[in-house]
């Protein structure tokens, strides 16, 4: 490990570059975009290129290679990471939950997702996300033979307790 004179925080490896040091919070893309549209703003090339001899187009096209660009880069990056894992979980709660299916309540067929159940009645949520319930009597057959398949015997007694 190596120590930074700067700090009393240890980096486990120094030979490898970071834009900030690993005890330091990271940054959300939108601060890595206005950190480098804040320095175009600041940042007036003519006074440079004229005490070096350089053009204006040549100090600009430096700036953003050196400044601008890397830090495009890494809101861009920051960006992409945040996407992928986003996806990820997405993925990972649709395998987790029920899937949404037709269920017959009553007269009624609705395509929802079983969500949960109390004392004789089972709740769904459909696709806008709205919660229903529905008496677990009036559900079809085949759609209380389902939710026989999936219930624990604690959810099962909750509903059909009261129907034998």
């Amino acid at each position: 490990t190596y120590t930074s004179p700067l700090s009393t925080t240890p980096l486990k490896d120094p030979a490898t570059f970071s834009l900030k040091p690993p005890y330091w919070q990271r940054w959300p893309t939108s601060m890595y975009t206005s950190l480098a549209q804040e320095f175009r703003r600041q940042f007036d090339a003519e006074p440079f290129a004229a005490e070096y001899g350089k053009s204006v187009e040549e100090v600009e096209h430096i700036l953003h290679a050196l400044i601008y660009e890397p830090l495009q880069s890494q809101a861009e990056k920051v960006r992409k990471v945040c996407e992928v894992r986003v996806e990820k979980r997405m993925e990972l709660l649709n395998e987790c939950g029920e899937k949404l299916r037709k269920w017959d309540i009553g007269k009624a067929r609705v395509t929802a997702e079983l969500y949960g159940v109390k004392e004789g009645v089972v709740l769904f949520v459909n696709e806008k996300g709205e919660e229903i319930e529905a008496v677990f009597r009036k559900l079809g057959i085949a759609d209380q033979e389902y939710i026989k398949g999936l219930a624990s015997e604690e959810d099962w007694t909750k509903l059909t307790s009261g129907l034998e």
